[in-house]
């Protein structure tokens, strides 16, 4: 069974009390905002802080994902100058993510740029050579081989039909990622073929924002089932939210720990004991704070590794293409030569 946000939540009482003083919060939080360096971070934040200026309610701003995933550090202020040193590390951390997703993707830069110069390497050798080999082959009456055809029928098809067929591939390459995006959307993988894919990026990835968010909520004395609720809302992926969501329908409505749901399986070991055994039989707030902290140096790690092996295999796939064009252009040539001799 799902839950909802609960209808008495510690969360939504402390951004009450917190919103009470709005006049002095919306300059605090500008002024933060205005020292952070321009981007997608200091835009969230300047949204939040447009929200609270148009008289939004906590529970709004609870229930809006775009606003959300600041409230805990939100309800943080309400402890004075703490508060606000949380907030700011609140700030910094997301601007530290943020960073590491964008060199993510910019490690993809080197390796996409040589799959394109993989395809037009393909595109020039089937207008200006293949052309003239077709030709030949033509005049020898050669049977071809299956890779020579392919090259051959890429030729004619680039050469008659030039504009056709880069629209095709530009569909093809439009549909793909499509694809792909609906597919991470969606988090198919994780959906269809569960354990096997319980290591990937994206399951790290929303295994640090859960445990992040989880320690965030229990800290600010938010119960099972609103901390599971709200993690589930911010860590952006759409099997582990719902799992998140049933675990805290689970702590709702029953009085077992969560390691007796079957929902609880697939979550780590680990973080089910610190939900159900933590110190004096409460939550183990420390061990959950590790566990994110060992997700996100996983995941430095892992992109490291990812952005350099990329770049190699890359290298790899344009040696392939070439090494294709060459073998399918001279096979008709040698089994020629090899009937005449």
């Amino acid at each position: 069974m799902k839950a909802t946000i609960p209808s008495s939540s510690a969360i939504e009482t402390r951004i009450t009390k917190v919103l009470e003083h709005r006049d002095t919060l919306v300059p605090a939080l500008s002024a933060l905002a205005d020292d952070r360096a321009s981007g997608s971070n200091r835009r969230k934040l300047k949204r939040v802080i447009a929200r609270i200026e148009s008289g939004a309610t906590a529970r709004e701003l609870l229930i809006d994902p775009a606003t959300a995933v600041w409230m805990p550090h939100l309800a943080s202020c309400t402890s004075g100058d703490d508060g606000r040193m949380r907030l700011t590390d609140a700030v910094r951390r997301s601007a530290a993510e943020n960073q590491l997703g964008t060199q993510r993707r910019r490690r993809w830069i080197y390796p996409i740029i040589v799959l394109a110069i993989a395809f037009l390497i393909v595109v020039v050798s089937c207008v200006t050579i293949v052309p003239k080999f077709d030709e030949m082959f033509n005049e020898f009456g050669l049977h071809l081989p299956l890779p020579t055809l392919i090259l051959v029928w890429l030729s004619r098809c680039f050469t008659d039909q030039t504009f056709a067929s880069l629209i095709g591939v530009g569909v093809a390459a439009a549909a793909t990622y499509g694809l792909v995006r609906l597919w991470n959307h969606f988090a198919l993988s994780s959906s269809l073929l569960g354990y096997f894919v319980v290591g990937n990026s994206a399951s790290v990835i929303a295994m640090a924002n859960l445990t992040s968010q989880l320690a965030e909520m229990y800290e600010l004395g938010a119960s099972t089932d609103e901390a599971f609720w709200f993690a589930g809302n911010q860590c952006r992926h759409r099997y582990y939210r719902n799992i998140a969501h049933r675990i805290a329908g689970h702590a709702q409505h029953q009085t077992t720990p969560i390691g007796e749901s079957p929902w609880a399986k697939p979550l780590p070991k680990n973080l089910v004991y610190a939900v159900d055994a933590g110190t004096d039989g409460g939550v183990n707030v420390t061990l959950i704070r590790e566990l994110a902290e060992m997700y996100r140096e996983r995941l430095s790690h892992r992109s490291e590794w990812l952005g350099g092996a990329a770049s190699y295999l890359a290298t790899i796939v344009i040696g392939v293409i070439v090494l294709f064009v060459v073998v399918a252009l001279f096979m008709p040539l040698v089994s020629l030569v090899t009937g005449l001799s």
